[in-house]
């Protein structure tokens, strides 16, 4: 009865430390990505504008305050917009839509190594 009890659990810790790390690795992955997400959000923020027609997200490479949405200056680079005229200097600031969130520290704490218990005579 006991072999079949340390064996069980045996196999639940195994089970249990083989969904931990996956979920570690998930949490990883998803930490990554919404640092990357903050990383485009604040890129967006400094560097773009809305176009008051459509609000789509417009960045300005170089040039004069003159654009039309959806393409460069001389029109060649022809991408989704709604072509409508508007001035960069006027154009209405890109709010990053993403807010930081706060960092979930209990998560990040080291777990505390839980041996496997042997009780003699039990």
């Amino acid at each position: 009865m006991r072999a079949e009890q340390d064996a069980a659990y045996a196999s639940q810790l195994s089970d249990y430390n083989r969904r931990n790390k996956d979920n570690e690795g998930r949490n990883n992955d998803l930490r990554r990505r919404y640092e990357e997400l903050m990383n485009d959000e604040k890129y967006k923020a400094d560097n773009c504008r809305l176009c008051p027609s459509c609000k789509r997200v417009v960045q300005r490479l170089e040039g004069c305050d003159s654009m039309i949405c959806g393409q460069d200056a001389h029109g060649g680079n022809v991408q989704s917009g709604c072509g409508a005229k508007f001035n960069w200097a006027q154009a209405k600031q890109y709010a990053a839509a993403a807010k930081p969130q706060p960092k979930q520290i209990i998560l990040d704490l080291p777990k505390p190594e839980n041996p496997l218990v042997h009780h003699d005579g039990a």
